[in-house]
Formats: C-alpha cells, structure tokens, sequence
C-alpha cells in the first residue's frame, strides 16, 4: 500500500506522488459521476478525493444507508474502473460548507451534547457506531484488499479548533485499527493550526491558497524527514448569500501549483469538480459573535457549490483546468498516453414554466401527516420522534385580543409571523442580532376575540466550522426554530402550540404531487404569506440534457422537479439560477413545484 518514507510516498515499493482532486459524489448526480471521473483522469490526476458525511448516510438515527442517491460503494466501484486512486475523509466532521459540518442533527436531541471531544462518553458512542456500519463497507475497497482507497484522514482541520485533545485523536486512530483499516492515516490544517491539529504518529499535511512555498516551508519544519502534501490546494472558494461571487484567477492558480510542484510536494486541488447543495444540505458559517448575546450573525452557503472549481458544477471545463493539466504536463507528471478531454455535456433551454396552480399555506400543511402538539414551542430537534432535521417548522397557536405579541428569543434562522392569514413580519438572524421581536396591531387589526398567530421558521443550514482560535463559539448548540416564547405585553405567555415540520420529505412531495388542494393562480390574489406555486416543464427529446432554471423574479424559497429538491434561491444574490442535472427529468411533462 501506500506509506511515507522521508520526504516521499510509496507505493508498492515505488515512490509515488500523489495528484488529487476533490470530487464529492454527494453533490453530484450519481448518473454524471462517470462523466466526471473521467475529466479527472483526462486532466493528469492519479487520485480522487473524497468526504464522506455521516448525515447524508444516516439523516435519522438507525437508518444508516448507503443505497439510491448515497450509493457509496457505485462511487468506489466506479472510481477503480476510471483507473484513480481513492483518498477518503469519513468524518465524523468534514465542515465541507455542508449542513453541521456533516454532523446529523439527531445527535442534538442530547441536551448536554458535545461533538469533537474525548471528553464525551455519548459523543463517542455515535461516532463509534457510525463509523464501525461505515468501515464495515470500506475495508472491502481498501487497496490491500484490492480497491482504490490509497489513504484515510483521521479528522478535519482539528487544529483549528482551539483545544488541545490528543485523546480524542487518539480514539479515532483506534477506530482505524480495530477494523484492520491498516492504509495511510493523515490530518490536514491551515499551518498555524498544525500542532493541535495531529499526532506524532499520523502524517500531518497543509491547506492554503497562497504563500504555498512558505506554509510548505514551515510544514516541512513542523515535521521534518515526512513527505510534503497539500491537502486542500483552495483554487477557488464558496460564496455565501448576499455576497460577491468569489473567483481565484488562472495567474495565482499557475504560480501557486508551481510552487508546489517546485517542492516535490504532493497536492489535491479543492475543489476540482464543482457541485450543488441539492435540498437543505447548504451549510453556514458565522459572520460575527456577540458574547453578550451567545449569537452570531449567520452567513448561509448557496446552493451553488460550483466552488470556482477547474470543472463547473455542470461539467464545464474551465481554463483553469487547462492551466493544471499543462503544469502538469510541463514537470512528466502525467502518462504519455493521457486521454483526451471528454466532450462538454450538452445543455439545453426548454423555455418558460408557467405557474399555472397555487396552494396555500394551509393547504400544504393538511399535507404533512405528523402534527405534534407541546404547552410550549420546541426547537425542530426536540420534536418527537427523532427530531426534525431539515426545512421549515410551522408554530402554530391562538391568542385574544391584545395590541400586540412579543416574541423573546431567538429565530433560527428567518422567520414569517403570520397573524390570521396575514404577513405581519420577516425575522432572520441572518443580517441582525435580535433577541426580542415585537409584532403591534393597529386599531382594528383584529376584529374578533381569538386570533391564530403562525410563524414559520426556515433552517438555513447549520454552521460547519467551528474556531476557538479564530473566536468562534464551538458547533454544540445548532438547535433551529423558536428558541423562547411568544407573550402578550405584559408578560403572559400563549401556550398549547402546533408544530408542523415541513422536511419536503418524500411522503410530503408525493402528497403534493396527488392533491386535490390545487387551485389557479392568477397574477392578485396570491397570499401575502408564503405559498406554493405548480407549472410545467416540457421536455420534447427522448434523451433530456442538462438545463437551468433562473428565478430572479421570486423572493426566497425551494425548488421540486418530479419531487427532487434542486435546493434554494434567494433573490439577494449572487446566484440566479439553480442547475438542473438532465437525470432528474424526463420525456414529456415535468412537474416544477416552489415554495416561495
């Protein structure tokens, strides 16, 4: 197998340098992960690279699958008939910008919960059990077992953290060798996180996107006689809501490989295929934290994980690509006999979707067939059950007549308060700190003796990052939804609330799909709350192509073709369109569905 011997790889007794690409297969439909593959293996890589996130495998607790959507094994099984090696990163963390750092939500549940620590029996527990249904897959593609999979991270960017916890390090490596996963163990951080970040026994690598020789440099001093690795050579990033898009130009992409390469180092480059955050798997980071509040001000990903990568979200090769193959190409670092760059899958505009049908908010939710009642609101964890993961929660309840409601606590994330049908508010922790939001009526406002107050709570997606060191609170209390109470002025508390979750689960898109609540929309009379739209889109070929969908002209809010979750817009920019993968449609008449 694979292992470092001074300042190089080897493997199977031949030194070996290692030319990698980050390619999420979770951000990919499975149908295009052939295609992409093979950009890679055209582009001069040797090496795919790979995180595995535990929520996306087990969104409730005991329902680990690796089947459909999150069939890992077709992934592995594909990336060894490419002819490429596999670098695996299972977590239990990956940050990733995906939901919680790829955390599942169900671990919330536990009040006392503490992730990424040695000092938490539970915690331990679930990542144990995880990884032992996860390992149980993976030794079969191991390359002493005859697979592609070359190497393993043992944890993500742990340095970064702010602790020093070498147990809990420790515990992970045990998890490696308990499975007889005997292939190279590594970490990987940002260079002034190194010495928290690994152990004395596990090959330490870097992350960066510029100054490559120098954090190489000192790489090389905080672990002499070991072979050089960029784990994450970072051409290209994520963009949050409401930002500029961010682009890393061709120029620094040459000089930075360059350096690298000068130092015979070995590099991955993150991201080398693009992707989407298809349904709510967009994660967030903190923009600012108020210690006097214990809050932050929250920056959600795009659904766009398109990452400026040197292969598009939709398979476009860039000039960048072109910049690394050549490099490449310039150091005999590639085959003589490197194949040719596949054709750019074919696009195609099937024109305008009319809306044609509306439901309202209450129809949609005599949708959904769990309703919870509870004296107070919870947050979606705490549900019963094993909790709501994703989505929206709609908090229902009623209340006499008074001049107006407070709402103490904390929206998390962005909230509609509806009173009687009626928008009285949007709420969002996303562009400012409020731990008290106060909804007045004027005279006349409610005319009878009992109201229905509603507020809808949208899960932006849970940060994945977490850095003491930077000043960052730790990833322990994601919790969404109401978080505090809603009172009448001079104190009262309304109680006896409805909790209705709205996951846009599979049960709830077929019981969209058949209804009977579907009514003409018309250009007035939609509600002034949220809704839900319905049109069609027409696919006239046999064989449906790649296209886009722009939705400049909508507000905020989740797109369904044929019950797949495309993800969400929001018309603060800087994406306009949501990518349309051809394997999710099909001849003929296509069901287009927004909750706007």
């Amino acid at each position: 197998g694979l292992y470092a011997f001074k300042d190089s790889f080897y493997l199977d007794g031949r030194r070996f340098k290692i030319f990698s690409g980050s390619f999420h297969y979770f951000r990919t439909h499975p149908l295009l992960w052939g295609d992409r593959l093979l950009r890679m293996k055209a582009a001069g890589l040797n090496t795919v690279m790979t995180y595995v996130p535990w929520n996306f495998h087990e969104p409730r607790k005991g329902q680990f699958t690796l089947g459909g959507l999150y069939d890992l094994v077709s992934f592995m099984e594909q990336v060894q008939k490419v002819g490429l090696y596999l670098i695996v990163r299972p977590g239990p963390y990956i940050c990733a910008e995906w939901e919680f750092g790829g955390f599942p939500s169900w671990l919330l549940r536990d009040p006392k919960m503490n992730l990424r620590t040695s000092s938490y029996t539970p915690y331990l527990n679930e990542v144990k059990q995880y990884l032992s249904q996860l390992f149980a897959v993976l030794t079969k593609f191991t390359y002493k077992h005859g697979g592609p999979i070359i190497a393993f991270q043992v944890e993500n960017e742990f340095g970064s953290k702010g602790v020093h916890d070498p147990e809990y390090l420790q515990f992970l490596v045990t998890q490696y060798s308990s499975w007889n996963l005997n292939e190279l163990l590594f970490t990987s951080d940002g260079k002034k996180y190194l010495s928290n970040g690994t152990l004395p026994d596990v090959l330490a690598t870097i992350n960066l996107n510029d100054h490559a020789k120098e954090d190489l440099e000192e790489l090389k001093e905080f672990q002499p006689e070991r072979p050089l690795m960029v784990t994450e050579f970072w051409a290209g990033w994520f963009d949050h809501w409401g930002e500029e898009h961010h682009h890393y130009g061709t120029t620094e992409l040459e000089r930075e490989l360059e350096a690298i390469l000068s130092l015979n180092a070995s590099v991955n480059f993150y991201m080398f295929i693009g992707g989407t955050n298809f349904g709510f798997w967009n994660g967030a980071n903190y923009l600012s934290y108020n210690k006097d509040k214990e809050a932050s001000l929250l920056g959600p990903t795009v659904t766009s994980y398109d990452y400026d990568a040197a292969v598009s979200e939709w398979g476009h090769v860039k000039p960048k690509y072109n910049v690394i193959r050549n490099l490449l190409k310039k150091y005999s670092l590639t085959p003589l006999d490197l194949p040719d760059v596949p054709p750019t899958p074919m696009k195609k505009a099937y024109g305008v979707v009319v809306m044609q049908e509306y439901m309202s908010l209450d129809d949609l939710i005599t949708l959904v067939p769990s309703h919870q009642q509870f004296e107070t609101p919870h947050m979606m964890e705490h549900l019963s059950g094993e909790g709501q993961g994703y989505g929206f929660l709609l908090y229902r309840s009623h209340f006499v007549k008074t001049s107006m409601l407070i709402i103490s606590g904390q929206l998390l994330d962005r909230a509609h308060v509806i009173i009687n049908g009626q928008l009285k508010g949007i709420f969002s922790y996303w562009d400012e700190l409020i731990t008290s939001f106060n909804i007045p009526f004027a005279e006349g406002f409610l005319t009878a003796n009992d109201s229905t107050v509603d507020i809808l709570v949208e899960n932006m997606g849970r940060v994945n990052y977490e850095s003491l060191a930077d000043q960052l609170p730790l990833l322990n209390n994601q919790r969404k939804g109401l978080d505090g109470a809603v009172r009448y002025p001079r104190g009262q508390q309304i109680l006896q609330w409805t909790h209705v979750p709205l996951e846009f689960d599979d049960i709830l898109c077929e019981n969209l799909h058949s209804s009977s609540r579907w009514r003409p929309a018309q250009t007035t009379g939609l509600p002034s709350g949220p809704f839900v739209l319905r049109g069609t889109l027409h696919v006239d070929s046999l064989d449906p192509k790649d296209t886009f969908l722009k939705i400049e002209q909508w507000g905020r809010g989740i797109v369904l073709i044929n019950g797949f979750n495309l993800g969400r817009y929001w018309n603060v920019g800087p994406q306009k369109s949501l990518y349309v993968p051809s394997p999710i449609l099909k001849h003929g008449q296509n069901e287009v569905i927004i909750f706007e």
